[in-house]
C-alpha cells in the first residue's frame, strides 16, 4: 500500500521524471536551442549531448529517490535527492539569474526563478523531514 510519504515523494519527482525522459527522447534536441540561447560559448553539439546527460541524470536521480522511498532505503534517497537540489540550483542559475537584474522585472523569469527555488526547498524539505537518517521512511 502507498503510504501518504511515499505519494507526496512521487508528485515531487514527477517534474524531473517529464523533464527527463523528454530530454532523453529527443536525445536533448528540444531544448538544445534555448541551453545555447542562454550559453552561446558552447557549440550546439556539444550542448545537445550536455542537454542528453541532464535528462539521464534527472532519470537517475529520480529512480534513486523512488527506490530509497518505496524500498526504504534513505541513504541511496538522499544522494538522489542532493542530485537533484543541485541539478536544480545550477540550472536556476545558468537560466534565470544571469543577468540578476532580469529577477526584478515583471515577467516570467522572476517567477520561474522563484518557482525554481520552492523546488529546492520542496527536495531539501524531502530529505531532511521524509527520510530519517536511521534509514527508515518517514
Amino acid at each position: 500500500m502507498l503510504s501518504d510519504t511515499q505519494f507526496g515523494i512521487s508528485l515531487l519527482v514527477f517534474m524531473f521524471l517529464v523533464s527527463g525522459v523528454d530530454k532523453v527522447l529527443t536525445l536533448g534536441a528540444r531544448d538544445t536551442p534555448r541551453f545555447v540561447k542562454r550559453l552561446p560559448m558552447i557549440p550546439e553539439t556539444l550542448a545537445q549531448m550536455i542537454v542528453f546527460g541532464a535528462g539521464v541524470y534527472e532519470l537517475v536521480s529520480c529512480g534513486m529517490i523512488l527506490y530509497g522511498a518505496y524500498f526504504k532505503d534513505a541513504n541511496i534517497a538522499s544522494v538522489g535527492s542532493y542530485m537533484l537540489i543541485f541539478f536544480t540550483g545550477l540550472a536556476t542559475l545558468i537560466f534565470y539569474t544571469f543577468p540578476i537584474e532580469g529577477l526584478f522585472k515583471a515577467g516570467h523569469q522572476k517567477y520561474a526563478f522563484l518557482g525554481n527555488l520552492t523546488t529546492i526547498a520542496g527536495l531539501y524539505l524531502m530529505l531532511k523531514i521524509c527520510f530519517f537518517k536511521n534509514g527508515t521512511l518517514a
